[in-house]
């Protein structure tokens, strides 16, 4: 009695016999397995069996003896595929890979090609900011959108007097 928790289970089983405290003091000390023996034989019971297949009979032949012996076993007999399954996890490569249009997206100031983007557009709008002052000294009222309306008028009446 060395120790508290076989000292509580010798005091449990203080009226039974001398072999069935050995056996009690034995399954103290393996807690994991159950330590009272009389259900022993309901624990033996708890087995189940599992139905293996016979591998002494011989295989069926063809697709209709196959066929009678699932029925007679109650499985439903598989249908037999045409196409071949094919999975987006068995591909290597991307089927139809993604390509953005032109211009989307931000670039960065930072980037080079960024840094090129803005330079020329703002060499851009300074040439045609200096053409419109150099317009306008010439003809004090300049309007740039009475221009362009002025402009496609003009293009429209042209173009109508050469296909003629």
């Amino acid at each position: 009695m060395n120790s508290p928790a076989l000292a509580r289970c010798w005091a449990r089983t203080a009226t039974f016999s001398f072999l069935r405290q050995a056996a009690v003091a034995n399954a103290c000390q393996k807690r994991s397995i159950n330590y009272l023996p009389e259900y022993r034989w309901h624990r033996s019971r708890n087995v189940y069996p599992i139905p293996l297949p016979d591998f002494s009979e011989k295989a069926p032949e063809s697709m209709e003896e196959l066929r009678i012996d699932l029925k007679k076993k109650g499985i439903q007999p598989v249908a037999a595929w045409q196409e071949k399954p094919t999975t987006i996890a068995s591909t290597t490569a991307i089927l139809e890979p993604y390509v953005p249009p032109e211009g989307d997206g931000k670039v960065t100031m930072v980037s080079a090609k960024g840094a090129r983007d803005a330079a020329t557009l703002l060499g851009k709008k300074s040439l045609s900011y200096m053409a419109v002052r150099k317009i306008r000294s010439y003809e004090e009222g300049f309007d740039t959108g009475a221009f362009a309306d002025l402009a496609q008028q003009i293009y429209l009446t042209i173009h109508e007097t050469l296909t003629e």
